[in-house]
């Protein structure tokens, strides 16, 4: 028998909370990080980078509400090569 979907869902929200805490937490620090990302920006518009920054972002606040888990730390590489590529920046 197949897992549905729902259930599958439920069962790895169960498992990041081991990971990357509190959900109602993260969620909260993550719209805190975004907005001071935002509002400290020169444009009112995001540019492709700033989505990865933002992903950063969302990853230091699982870091922060869970555990430094490696699997985010290369999360948070990957996310700022990808930025470097789209500002020019990549090595």
């Amino acid at each position: 028998m197949t897992t549905s979907i729902l259930d599958e869902a439920a069962a790895a929200i169960i498992e990041r909370d081991k990971t990357h805490g509190n959900f109602e937490d993260n969620q909260l620090l993550t719209s805190l990080l975004w907005s001071a990302y935002i509002a400290a920006g020169n444009t009112p518009d995001l540019q492709p980078h700033d989505v990865c920054i933002l992903n950063i972002l969302q990853k230091i606040s699982r870091m922060r509400c869970g555990n430094l888990d490696r699997d985010h730390l290369v999360d948070i590489a990957g996310w700022a090569e990808l930025a470097a590529r789209l500002t020019g920046s990549s090595t």
